[in-house]
């Protein structure tokens, strides 16, 4: 049942990653040209709205947070999003976008950035005992930190727990109505 409920959400998602258009390279890299700025008002909306949601369903009990899974924080992870990012910038697109941009047209460049993901995923795979002998996941070591305390397992920088996610998701909801639809010009 589990792996059923894994596709219809797949393919939930990846429906509205096709329909509002982040599955075409040129609208991301707008995007971060600061030239359309559709995508990152529907991508703060919805982790604005996705943000409420968990909230309220922790708050009412609907939602167990035993199933919440919190990476550790430390250099590894840090230098990892800014390659992310450079390589999201350059490319434009992600790994959740890749794919689906493969039915979008742009079959080439969505193969080669679904390739160039797992080539990079099996590199850092086989450097992992490299990079830990070296103590890059022990420098900046912070653990499992979290903005909200949600659970006593994990550290928090403020203690109002889901209120917290609550009122965060609010703000991204109002930011992504708000935020211009451009601002430079193509």
């Amino acid at each position: 049942m589990k792996i059923i409920l894994a596709i219809l959400l797949g393919g939930f998602f990846g429906f509205a990653l096709s329909y509002v258009g982040a599955t075409v390279f040129k609208n991301i890299l707008k995007m971060l040209r600061l030239e359309d700025l559709t995508l990152a008002k529907i991508i703060l909306f919805a982790i604005g709205f996705g943000s409420v949601l968990l909230s309220i369903a922790a708050m009412v009990g609907i939602f167990d947070i035993s199933h919440l899974s919190v990476k550790s924080m430390n250099l590894g992870v840090i230098i990892g999003g800014l390659l992310f990012g450079l390589a999201f910038g350059a490319v434009g697109t992600c790994p959740g976008t890749c794919v689906g941009a493969i039915g979008s047209g742009s079959v080439k460049k969505a193969i080669s950035a679904v390739i160039g993901g797992l080539v990079g995923a099996f590199t850092f795979s086989l450097s992992y005992g490299y990079f830990k002998g070296m103590g890059l996941f022990d420098t900046l070591d912070m653990g499992k930190l979290t903005l909200f305390n949600i659970s006593d397992k994990y550290p928090s920088l403020f203690n109002l727990g889901f209120v917290g996610i609550l009122v965060v998701g609010v703000i991204f909801m109002i930011l992504g109505y708000v935020l211009p639809k451009q601002i430079l010009k193509d």
